[in-house]
């Protein structure tokens, strides 16, 4: 049968088509229990959101990522969508608090 989720060809750059199929796999790792991939679809989600400049819709969305991966041990995504928060707080000033995120990263794996 395949993956819900067999790729389909889109044109590059296209957010809004992006966005709308990272939200499809959210909603069918929801409904199939697999919260992991859900937080793995909304930190995508979130990446998107912040490479809009789409801050306040993106922080939520990526603190409860990192919430759940970090609750099921899934550290290397955790800390992608970190990262990702970490531009927000980049973006926001608060160099002080994005370095702390990407200090704390970086030891996890160095």
């Amino acid at each position: 049968m395949g993956s819900p989720w067999k790729y389909k060809r889109r044109e590059p750059g296209n957010w809004n088509a992006a966005l709308d199929w990272f939200k499809s796999q959210a909603s069918t790792c929801q409904r199939a229990g697999n919260v992991v991939g859900a937080a793995t679809a909304a930190s995508n989600i979130g990446e998107i959101l912040v490479k809009r400049d789409e801050l306040a819709e993106a922080e939520p969305i990526l603190s409860d990522a990192i919430r759940t991966m970090r609750a099921s041990g899934f550290h290397d995504g955790a800390a992608y969508a970190e990262i990702q928060l970490a531009r927000i707080l980049l973006q926001r000033n608060a160099v002080e608090a994005a370095d702390e995120i990407l200090e704390r990263v970086c030891k996890e794996f160095y």
